[in-house]
């Protein structure tokens, strides 16, 4: 039965390691969305769209461990750190849940909505309300930007992964 398992990856390794799980025959799935930043090469500084990783470091892969040896080799590819849980398959919801997430953000973000929250301190307690992580607790290791908070999820490896800010609260 094909399952959707997570791949953690050394930094920005995400795309590379997207290619070679392609190129190995596997669907993989490295969601990305739209920020606007300041183009410091250029003299007027003008905004420019670049797409970052939703969860930086980790990747997803859909395979069949009973029936498909591929997956055997996805530790050992360049950029590759471990299969998360050796390997143990996420809520089969997860994905679809993921890209429910990124089509809120880009209506957000199209919108253009300037909303003030709580200040909450680094190492904070907090809970995710929204989003495929809705429910999760964790430790807020910082500000990744104007919009997103850094947290550290209580679950197996501590993963640290990005968030909308609009779905965190103090738990």
């Amino acid at each position: 039965m094909l399952n959707w398992y997570v791949i953690e990856t050394k930094a920005r390794s995400e795309p590379e390691v997207h290619q070679a799980l392609t190129q190995l025959g596997l669907t993989s799935y490295f969601p990305t969305y739209g920020r606007q930043t300041v183009d410091r090469s250029k003299h007027a500084r003008p905004q420019v769209e670049v797409r970052v990783p939703l969860f930086p470091r980790y990747i997803f892969a859909q395979f069949d461990t009973s029936a498909d040896l591929k997956w055997v080799g996805i530790s050992r590819l360049k950029g590759v750190i471990r299969l998360l849980g050796n390997p143990s398959p996420i809520r089969g919801d997860f994905i679809s849940q993921i890209q429910t997430e990124l089509m809120a953000i880009a209506a957000a973000q199209i919108a253009d909505k300037a909303i003030t929250f709580e200040p909450i301190e680094k190492g904070a307690r907090v809970k995710i309300t929204a989003g495929p992580f809705a429910t999760y607790g964790g430790s807020l290791v910082r500000m990744a930007s104007a919009d997103r908070v850094r947290i550290m999820l209580d679950a197996v490896g501590h993963p640290v992964l990005d968030v909308e800010r609009s779905a965190v609260v103090r738990a």
